[in-house]
């Protein structure tokens, strides 16, 4: 819109002119001027041969003017600078075949002119040449002309209906049409290569735009502000689109863009009212803001894609969105202010190491993440007030949770931060989960060995009544765990460094702080909390082992009938049944496996002869080769929906076994699973 400053800038203009042209050019060789009819012009130095229109005469009649082509057997190669300034008593003008220049302002503010044809022999069309023009209607551009390369040649011609731009133009300046209000059509030859910057910003009439398969640049604002344009097709000889190519064409719901294109400029659909769009695979880079919209509901990012910017989908009303694994890079804002987006899946694949502060910021909505093992630090409020989240998966692979990661995430119930190598918990980072009651599936945190860092306010206000803290942390920030109902903490390493207020939990009733014998550094109290040794975690030989803050089972000693396993061994979480751990315990008659268990091992209950019933936990996904076999008491059997297959000889020889109910979850039955369950009938 800088199209309406050309006002403002006359008075300086003049003035700055007068004084370039006294200190650029001494008196002796200052041009002569001469006078042919209206015309005045100077001589061209070195080539003596060739004029310069200079002026136009005031007095002259209104009328149409021919410029001639030559003036006393002197060629006519350039209008000046201003030459036709203010001439309110042209209206139309031709301009020779023998003109290749036509300079700044040439015809600026003659506002009586409504017809120009510029021949194609003019290679420069300077600064302003026809800027604010009010009347003119008609402009012919020939083939040949290779620049309209000046500042705003054509702006404010506010009732120019149409124009050509034919395919010798290779060179334009910026905004050439800007604030052609009443332009309806415009038409691209083909052979083009280029559209340039500002190119058509503000022509608010503007209703379509065919760009020929010839073009390869977009310029910058090239159509911003076209509030009529409805739809418009990128071919794919096109690689870049400018900044804010598009934006702000309030009207345009529908953009192909087609494979080719690989540089998408910041802001460059943004503030339309595009509903759905296709990003394909040749696209390396989505530039900064490129889509901010709330009409947007439906984006596909094709495989190829590198890299999402800043803000490059934020503020929409995108409810899913699948990002593929070739994405790099995930900047900040990337998705934040959608708050319809529920859903978040990054594919496998080279993936991005990142993910942007405020990536997902304010997405309501989200319930689902999937993060993939790429990424190595997820930035301060990634996921910050993401409220409809309910869980999330930290791989190992992450090194930095930034502060406020996920802060606010008031519906989050699970937490899984898996074994890592050096990961730092920053400061808020799962502040006011106030629903936050477990990770790795139990009524308790418990994180993996490979945490260092516990930042300050971490987990303060998330109801969590036991933490499992283990033994690689080293510290531990101020209030990490306020304004939760604690219980008890579990220490599994040495005491780590607290922060300057040396308190746990700040000024809340104090858990019980456990820590192990053999580990160093603890008192009576810790974090002014009292402390008691456990001299074992597993209190039966040869039943259990630790490893990283999980128990797993690994035999069996009581006298049999009806087990139920416990979910936690001194606040440590249960979430495997180890191989042959309850193997051949014909005194079993039925067993139940509490929710926090993730796996049964091979044969865990194989030759159980008497075992009747049992209950699989909830969270189960993985059920051993053979490990019910031979159980040929058992009659029925329900396979939860979190078990994705049935091994080998699972069930094998259940020769009682009447039912089994597989869950929905379940992709693949091995062979055998249920050789000789001869009574088997549904």
């Amino acid at each position: 819109g800088s199209w309406i400053q050309l006002n403002e800038r006359r008075a300086a203009r003049t003035a700055m002119l007068s004084l370039l042209l006294l200190l650029t050019a001494p008196a002796a060789v200052q041009a002569q001027i001469y006078q042919y009819g209206y015309f005045y012009y100077t001589i061209n130095h070195p080539n003596t041969n060739t004029v310069t229109i200079s002026s136009y005469s005031a007095s002259a009649p209104v009328a149409s003017v021919t410029i001639p082509g030559t003036i006393t057997n002197l060629t006519v190669t350039s209008i000046g600078i201003y030459a036709f300034e203010n001439c309110t008593n042209v209206t139309s003008v031709t301009i020779p075949g023998s003109v290749t220049s036509i300079g700044d302002g040439a015809f600026e503010h003659c506002s009586n002119l409504t017809s120009v044809s510029i021949s194609g022999s003019v290679t420069n069309i300077g600064n302003y040449a026809f800027a604010s023009l009010g009347k003119l209607t008609n402009v012919s551009i020939a083939n040949g002309v290779t620049s309209i390369g000046g500042y705003q040649s054509f702006a404010g011609c506010t009732n120019l209906p149409s124009v050509t731009i034919p395919a010798s133009v290779t060179n334009w300046g910026d905004g050439t049409f800007a604030g052609c209000t009443k332009l309806t059509d415009v038409t691209f030859l083909n052979g083009l290569t280029s559209i340039g910057k500002d190119a058509f910003d503000l022509c608010t009439s503007l209703p379509s735009v065919t760009i020929p398969g010839s073009v390869t640049n977009i310029g910058s604002d090239a159509f911003t502000w076209c509030t009529s344009l409805t739809s418009v097709t990128i071919p794919g000889s096109v690689t870049s689109i400018g900044d804010g190519a598009f934006a702000s064409c309030t009207n345009l719901t529908s953009v192909t863009i087609t494979y080719g294109v690989t540089f998408i400029g910041k802001d460059a659909f943004s503030a339309t009212s595009l509903r759905s769009v296709s990003i394909p695979g040749s696209v390396i880079s989505i530039g900064d803001g490129a889509f901010v919209d709330f009409s947007l509901t439906n984006v596909t990012i094709a495989n190829g894609v590198i890299s999402i910017g800043r803000s490059a989908f934020g503020s929409t009303s995108l409810t899913n969105v699948t990002i593929p694994g070739s994405v790099t890079r995930i900047g900040d804002g990337a998705f934040g202010y959608s708050p319809y987006l529920a859903s978040v899946t990054i594919l496998p694949g080279n993936g991005p190491t990142s993910i942007g502060d405020g990536a997902f910021y304010w997405d309501y909505h989200l319930n689902n993440v999937t993060i993939p093992s790429s990424v190595t630090s997820i930035g301060n409020s990634a996921f910050d007030q993401c409220n409809g989240l309910q869980s999330v998966t930290i791989p190992g692979s992450v090194t930095s949770i930034g502060s406020n990661a996920f802060e606010y995430c008031t519906s989050l119930t699970s937490v899984t931060i898996l074994c890592g190598n050096g990961i730092s918990i920053g400061e808020k980072a799962f502040y006011h989960c106030t629903s936050l009651n477990f990770v790795t599936g139990l009524a308790s945190v418990t994180i993996d060995n490979g945490v260092t860092s516990i930042g300050p306010w971490a987990f303060s206000v998330c109801r969590l009544t036991n933490v499992t803290i283990p033994g690689s942390v080293t510290n531990i920030g101020d209030f990490a765990f306020s304004g939760n109902p604690l219980t008890n903490v579990y220490f599994e390493g040495n005491a780590p460094s607290l922060g300057a207020s040396g308190m746990l939990v700040g000024f809340d009733v104090c858990p019980t702080v456990y820590y192990l014998s053999g580990t160093t550094g603890w008192g009576a109290t810790f974090g002014d909390c009292p402390t008691v040794l456990l001299p074992y975690t597993c209190t039966t030989p040869n039943t259990c082992t630790t490893t990283n803050g999980t128990i797993t089972i690994t035999g069996y000693t009581g006298s049999g009938g009806a087990v139920t396993i416990p979910g936690t061994i001194f606040g440590l979480p249960v979430t495997s049944i180890g191989t042959n751990a309850f193997y051949g315990c014909s005194n079993l008659t039925s067993v139940t496996i509490p929710n926090s268990v993730t796996s049964i091992e091979f044969e865990a209950f194989a030759f159980c002869s008497s075992l009747a019933s049992v209950t699989i936990g909830t969270n189960v996904t993985n059920i051993g080769d053979g490990a019910f076999a031979a159980c040929s008491s058992l009659t029925n059997v329900t396979i939860p929906n979190s078990v994705t297959s049935i091994g080998i000889n699972e069930f094998a020889f259940c020769t009682r076994l009447t039912s089994v109910t597989i869950g929905k979850g379940v992709t693949s039955i091995e062979s055998l699973a249920f050789f000789r369950c001869d009574s088997l009938t549904s």
